[in-house]
Order: C-alpha cells, then structure tokens, then sequence
C-alpha cells in the first residue's frame, strides 16, 4: 500500500470517529436535555360515580432560577364532573401569591402564581403547585375523561419577561367505574389560533361589552409640563354612590365568539391576565392583531377598561365642560360621563382633563379603588422605602391595593408613585379585582 493509500486510509477512518462521537454526544446530550426538562403533571386517577377525586397539579425539575409566576389553565368535561374546586397545593406558601378561576359550565379551571416583588417566595423545588378536586357525576358512565392544558393559556417564566421553555405538559385523566386505565394519555401540543370574525368569548363571569372599537391605534403621548400636583378638590373621599338607571345602563349580554390570542402577549407575563380581560369584552386589541401591552396607558385608555370591566356601557349625548372637551376623543366620551358621575375621576385645576396624559401608579390606584368600591384604609402591610413620594391624597388607597395584594411593590421596595402604568400593568390590577372579588 502506498503512502497515498496510507493517508487516505487513516483520514477515512478518522472521519468516521469523529462523526461517531459527535454522534454519541448529540444524542447524550438530547436525551439528557429531554430528562432534564421541566414537567408539568397532572395525574391518572380512578373514581366511581358520586363520588370526589382530588387530581395534583406537580411540577418537575424546576430550575435552579426557580418560577417566579406560571399560569395553567386546565380543560375539562363539564358533562362527566358535577363540580370542580381548587386549592394552592404545598408549593404555595401564602395563599394570597395563588389566584385561580373555574368555570364548570364551560369545563376550565385556571390558576395563577405569582410571588413577591422581593422574590422571597420563589418557588426552587419540584412538588404540587395546586390540588383539583372533581366530582363525578351521578350519570356519568364508565370511561375515561382526559385533563388537557391549554397550552396557548399556560407559560412559566423564572422572571417577569423570561420565558421557560421546551416545558413537558402531562396530561391527566379521571378513570370512572370499570373502565380501563390507557396505557397513553393524549398530550398537549400548541395549537394555531385561526383569525375569528370576533375576538370575544364569554366565562363565568357575565361581563359586557359595547360595540365600540377604536379605529385609530393610539401611540404614547408626550406628557405635558404639569406645574402642579393634579389633586381632588377635596382630601375626603367620598364613598362611590349607586348610579340611578337613567344615568348608566349595564349591558347584561356578554359576548360571543372565539378568542384570538394577539400576537405580542404570546411570551408576556400578563397573558393569562389579558386573555381573561379579553374574554369578558373588556379588553380590545389593535386593528393590527396586538394589545401593546408594554405602552403606556392614557387616561382616557384606562377609564374606557375600567369602565367596561364592572359593565357600564357608555352614557348618552355626554356633555363635558372641561376646557380641554375638544381633545377627548370620541370613543371615551360615554364612558368618562360615567366615570365622573361615579366619582372615578376628575379633572384638573385648571379645568383641563387632559385625556392623553399617561396615568401614574398613585393615580390608577384611585381610579381602580373608585371603581370597585374598596374602602381607603389608614392601615398599611407594607413599608415602601420611598413612601414619603406618595401623596397624601392617594396613600389611603394604595394601602388598600397593596392589602388586597392588586398591586405590589419593586424588588428594591420602592413603590414608584408617580412611574407610567402600561397596559399590561393595568388589566393585570383589573384581573386581580376580579380575582380577589372572586374568592
């Protein structure tokens, strides 16, 4: 053999170790990526008819940065379970980091945690995040009824904006009667949201909706130069009064349709949040597909969300005195009639009210408050460092925010009274309303 045959020989067989190995570490590294991901489980359970099985939500190689807020949203038959309840499983160490939904007439149970802005309930360690009790119903025949996630509605993320992904969702099943255990339950895979002709679809919470869409997207608005702190006429806040029914009228039919989840929240720690605001028409998104829900919110935006979120459509033929009525657009107008006959709102010394103005923290705090009668309270749990920023005309509501946990503080333990509210940050406080009001 040749020094040419030689050489060609010895590359040969060189080439071919090397693609062996590269081979070997490829699939090592695969399958260890695959043990290693993180699971969401929900278990195999059996049940007979009548009777309660109590169904864990667990989760698995949790990473070492740990879950600082999830969601899970969970589908289920509403025609095998005759009641469905919910309770924070061992991983929750305050109850008030846990929210959650469920709907036994449409067939979902939805849960949220989230943990303080100081990170010091940060769940590190696998375990069950939530126990699911179902009843069976009485008529309810030998089978097997699957426990999907719903995947477009369920997201893990270590921080605020980071995302964990290739997550594992394990579905679960209740086994009734006689029938057999499968030996393969169904798993979850993201589905594609067709375009509906609506955007809305009802949940439990019969919430209404009006017709108005703005045409226009709104861009964030250059705050004017304020000289003065806006401030209410008066320091005493009056309790918010019951409207007559010639003043407002709630519309009572919620919407219909499918959701279409907007294409910028698909990653976004307020998804659950958005989608629930969505869901009950209070909520619109863009011509475009997208909440934008990193912008900040005006306030024209914010009491149009506000107003829509505890049923109010917009009064009629609304006449405003502000100095300013030229420039609130059109589609606020019935609504800020009912926000300023609820007390919700006002406007400005200089007889202004300023509806592109960007809303503050302090500022929604009041405004959310007003708008789902929450007493202002002189007790307060938390110890803001910069709580001499807050004014004096808003501390008493933000203490109560902060009391029913609707809004929180950084992780530096600054309040930040008077930064922007994004939108997101808004429907989130909305949500937790409901959330708290829910309980």
């Amino acid at each position: 053999m040749g020094i040419k045959d030689r050489l060609f020989s010895f590359r040969k067989v060189w080439c071919i170790v090397i693609v062996t190995v590269l081979t070997v570490c490829y699939l090592f590294t695969s399958f260890t990526y695959a043990d290693d991901s993180m699971q969401v489980n929900l278990a195999v359970l059996r049940g007979e008819k009548g009777t309660t099985v109590t169904v864990p939500l667990t989760v698995k190689n949790v990473p070492e940065s740990g879950i600082y807020t999830c969601s899970f949203w969970v589908d289920f038959n509403p025609e095998i379970f005759s009641s469905v309840s919910i309770t924070p499983g061992e991983l929750i160490i305050n109850p008030s980091d846990f929210y959650s939904n469920v709907n036994n007439t449409k067939g979902f149970v939805a849960m949220v945690f989230e943990a303080p802005a100081d990170e010091s309930r940060v769940i590190k360690n696998d375990g069950t995040m939530a126990y699911i009790k179902f009843t069976i119903a009485d008529n309810a025949s030998d089978g097997v009824s699957f426990l999907t996630y719903n995947l477009s509605r369920s997201a893990v993320f270590t921080t605020g904006i980071d995302e964990i992904k290739g997550i594992l969702y394990n579905n679960g099943a209740v086994v009734i009667g006689k029938a057999a255990i499968p030996s393969v339950i169904p798993t979850s895979t993201p589905t594609v949201t067709p375009t509906p002709t609506s955007i809305i679809t009802p949940t439990s919470i019969p919430t209404p909706t009006s017709n108005f869409t703005p045409t226009l997207t709104p861009t964030p608005f250059s705050t004017p130069t304020v000289t003065s702190t806006p401030i209410p006429t008066s320091t005493e806040f009056p309790v918010i009064p019951t409207l007559p029914p010639e003043q407002v009228t709630p519309i009572s039919t919620p919407p219909t349709g499918n959701i279409q989840v907007p294409k910028d929240i698909d990653t976004h720690w307020a998804k659950l949040y958005i989608l629930r605001l969505i869901s009950m028409g209070v909520v619109q998104g863009y011509p475009d597909g997208t909440i934008k829900p990193d912008n900040n919110i005006t306030r024209a935006e914010a009491i149009t969300a506000l107003m829509k979120a505890i049923g109010y459509g917009p009064a009629e033929n609304p006449q405003f005195d502000f100095a300013d009525k030229n420039e609130i657009p059109d589609w606020v107008k019935g609504f800020l009639k009912t926000a300023l006959d609820m007390k919700v709102v006002s406007g400005y010394e200089d007889n202004t009210f300023r509806a592109s103005r960007n809303v503050t923290r302090q500022e929604v705090v009041i405004m959310l408050m007003k708008t789902f009668k929450f007493e202002p309270s002189d007790i307060s749990v938390n110890s803001f460092a910069d709580d001499e920023k807050i004014a004096s005309w808003s501390k008493r509501y933000v203490n109560t925010a902060c009391n029913l946990g609707i809004i929180k503080g950084y992780n530096d333990n600054t309040f930040m009274p008077d930064k922007n509210v994004t939108r997101a940050e808004l429907f989130t406080m909305i949500a937790k309303c409901f959330e708290y009001l829910d309980r």
